[in-house]
């Protein structure tokens, strides 16, 4: 995958993302939960591009391994991180419900299905 490819893809789907965040903001209790939302969407998207430049420097590396631990690395990595995040609202914002959730684990589920198809073309570009 290449840079412009990555970027475009990185752009639309934290539009979606976004979108997600404000649509959901929309209805009834989940106003209070918006920012989060936004919130969520700029940590995911900076870890995907830290996640895109470490693959593409670790699956040119001659230790073979080394990209499959960043793979490993990177769903341990962005579990720990969305725990932390729930918690830390949790924590700080004492929201008075618990639908925070569904566009969180909506935002999370798009990012991962993102990185999981860079990650992709970046190992299968290898191979080639």
């Amino acid at each position: 995958m290449n840079h412009f490819s990555f970027v475009k893809q990185l752009v639309i789907v934290s539009l979606g993302c976004l979108l997600i965040a404000f649509v959901s903001g929309q209805f009834d209790g989940m106003g209070q939960h918006l920012l989060f939302g936004i919130t969520t969407t700029l940590i995911f998207f900076v870890f995907s591009v830290i996640v895109y430049v470490a693959a593409n420097i670790s699956v040119d590396s001659p230790n073979r391994t080394r990209f499959i631990g960043l793979t490993i690395s990177n769903m341990l990595g962005k579990m720990l991180i969305s725990i932390a995040l729930v918690l830390i609202y949790h924590k700080v914002k004492s929201p008075s419900n618990t639908l925070f959730i569904v566009p969180f684990l909506l935002i999370y589920i798009l990012f991962t299905i993102f990185e999981t198809h860079f990650l992709i073309q970046i190992a299968n570009h290898k191979k080639t």
